[in-house]
C-alpha cells in the first residue's frame, strides 16, 4: 500500500528572494562598469601597439628602399613628374609611396597593404586595391628645400617620415593642425587617446600629444619635427591652424 506525505510536510524548494535577485543584479552591474572600460582600454592599447609596429616596418622598408634607389625616400607620386622632381626619370615615378616600399616588407604587395592600415582608423580602407586607400600618409615636406627626398641630407636629427591620417587615397601628410584639415580630420589623426603615431626618417616611432606633434614655427629657419631648417611653414601654401601650441582640437 502506497503512502503519501501530507502536503504541509513536503520539503519546500529553495528559491531566491527579490532582495537577493536585486543584490546579484547590482553586483553584476558594478563588475560590468569596472570591466568594460578596462577591456576597452586594453583593446585600444593593443591597436596602438599594432599601429606602431606597422609604422616601424614602414620606416625600415623606407630606409631599405633609399639604400637601393639613389638615397631617395619613397616620396608621393606626382603625375606627370616634373623635370625638377627628385623622381623625374626614375622607374618608380608613377608608383605611390606605399607601392614603392611594399617589396621591402618581406611579403607580397597584397599582404603588405595591410601594414598601411591602422586598426584604430575609422572608417577602415576599402579592400579594393584599385582605390589605393590607406590610413597612413607620407610627410609632404620631405621633398622640399635642400632635402629633396634624399635621406643622406637629414643630418642633425630625424624628421617625420609618415604617420596617422584620415582614411583616403591621398598620399601627403601634414601636421594635425594644418589649416587644410577640419575638426573631423584632426580627431581621426589623433585617434590614439588624443595622440598621433608617427615614424621618423631613422625608423624610430613615437606616439605624440598634439602639442608636440603640431608644427608651430612661423619662419623658415626654426627647426621642427616635420622639416629641415630650410623649409618654412609656408612651403607650398601650408599654414598652421592654430598658430600657437595647444592640445585642443579647434
Amino acid at each position: 500500500m502506497l503512502s503519501h506525505a501530507h502536503p504541509l510536510l513536503r520539503r519546500a524548494r529553495p528559491a531566491f528572494t527579490l532582495i537577493e535577485l536585486l543584490t546579484v543584479i547590482a553586483i553584476i552591474g558594478i563588475l560590468a562598469a569596472i570591466l568594460i572600460p578596462v577591456v576597452g582600454s586594453v583593446r585600444q592599447k593593443a591597436r596602438t601597439t599594432q599601429c606602431l609596429s606597422n609604422l616601424r616596418q614602414i620606416g625600415t622598408a623606407a630606409i631599405l628602399y633609399a639604400n637601393e634607389n639613389r638615397n631617395l625616400l619613397p616620396l608621393p607620386r606626382v603625375s606627370p613628374t616634373p623635370a625638377d622632381h627628385p623622381f623625374f626619370g626614375h622607374p618608380d615615378a608613377d608608383r605611390t609611396w606605399h607601392q614603392k616600399i611594399a617589396p621591402y616588407m618581406a611579403m607580397a604587395q597584397g599582404q603588405a597593404r595591410s601594414r598601411f592600415n591602422c586598426p584604430s582608423a575609422t572608417p577602415q580602407p576599402s579592400d579594393n586595391m584599385a582605390l589605393g586607400e590607406t590610413t597612413y600618409r607620407i610627410n609632404r615636406f620631405l621633398q622640399g628645400g635642400q632635402l629633396r627626398g634624399n635621406i643622406t641630407r637629414v643630418r642633425d636629427r630625424a624628421i617625420v617620415l609618415a604617420g596617422d591620417a584620415p582614411t583616403a587615397n591621398i598620399e601627403h601628410l601634414y601636421p594635425w593642425n594644418a589649416s587644410s584639415y577640419n575638426a573631423d580630420h584632426r580627431r581621426e589623426i589623433l585617434r590614439h587617446g588624443n595622440r598621433t603615431n608617427l615614424v621618423f626618417t631613422d625608423a624610430s616611432v613615437r606616439s605624440l600629444e598634439p602639442i608636440t606633434a603640431g608644427l608651430f614655427q612661423t619662419t623658415a629657419t626654426n627647426p621642427n619635427l616635420w622639416a629641415t631648417a630650410d623649409v618654412g611653414l609656408l612651403f607650398n601654401g601650408f599654414t598652421p591652424n592654430p598658430s600657437s601650441p595647444t592640445n585642443a582640437i579647434p
